[in-house]
């Protein structure tokens, strides 16, 4: 995945929030970037990001040096970079935004 492709996978629902996204396994990542994330740069609106703030509903190994608060049973990786933040999702094979998600269900 090319940092283009990864940009155009994020779409914002509000200017502050990102749509979530599911990998092939169902796991559910939330990668969000403003003045309230940590990210850089930490404002809102930009259309690019260096460092993003990322959330998962299970362990993401490739992500541990982030890992907001060590020991934590929650899953916050905070100022992850983008390149490492694509080697994540591509080893999770297929990834879709919540919506494309819901519509393959039916």
């Amino acid at each position: 995945m090319t940092k283009t492709e990864f940009y155009a996978l994020l779409v914002r629902k509000t200017p502050r929030i990102y749509e979530g996204l599911v990998t092939e396994q169902d796991i559910v990542i939330s990668i969000q970037a403003s003045k309230m994330h940590f990210c850089d740069p930490r404002e809102d609106g930009h259309a690019t990001y260096t460092h993003y703030e990322v959330w998962s509903e299970e362990p993401l190994y490739g992500l541990e040096d982030y890992q907001h608060l060590k020991g934590s049973p929650r899953q916050l990786y905070s100022y992850v970079p983008v390149e490492e933040l694509i080697k994540e999702l591509e080893c999770h094979g297929k990834i879709q935004t919540f919506k494309q998600a819901l519509k393959n269900t039916h």
